[in-house]
């Protein structure tokens, strides 16, 4: 019943030099983007400000929204 476990897990039938391939692109890209994002930050000379937080609509809000859109 039980089948013996391949020496590397099925990545959608790519060899195992595909898959390191395709590693060592993503982590080429990680570094390009790792570096614009140090040089754009030495170039503003201060940090940057963190994104403000999205409004968090209330439940009741929202009932109050759709009560208004859907009247009965």
């Amino acid at each position: 019943m039980s089948q013996p476990i391949s020496p590397y897990p099925i990545l959608f039938n790519q060899t195992p030099d595909s898959v390191r391939r395709i590693g060592a692109r993503g982590g080429r890209a990680w570094a390009r983007n790792w570096r614009l994002r140090q040089r754009i930050h030495a170039l503003v000379g201060q940090s940057l400000p963190e994104p403000a937080p999205p409004a968090r609509e209330t439940t009741a809000a929202a009932i109050a929204t759709l009560d208004a859109q859907f009247p009965l």
